[in-house]
């Protein structure tokens, strides 16, 4: 199993704030359980994938989606 290298809460100006862990393996675990906002759960990204959000995030955008 993966070891947790980085968490950190992103304070989002509600009660409950997603957590973002990184593991040692690249990988990244998303959690966030705002019942109030309608968002519950952990998503799991591998690292390739986690390595590929990390692309689609960091691009700069010209159109809205």
């Amino acid at each position: 199993m993966a070891n947790v290298i980085h968490e950190e809460q992103i304070c989002c100006g509600y009660k409950r704030c997603p957590v973002v862990r990184i593991l040692d393996d690249g990988s990244v675990e998303l959690t966030d359980d705002d019942t109030e906002a309608g968002s519950v759960g952990t998503i799991r990204l591998r690292p390739a994938a986690a390595a590929h959000l990390v692309e689609v995030l960091s691009q700069k955008r010209t159109t809205n989606v």
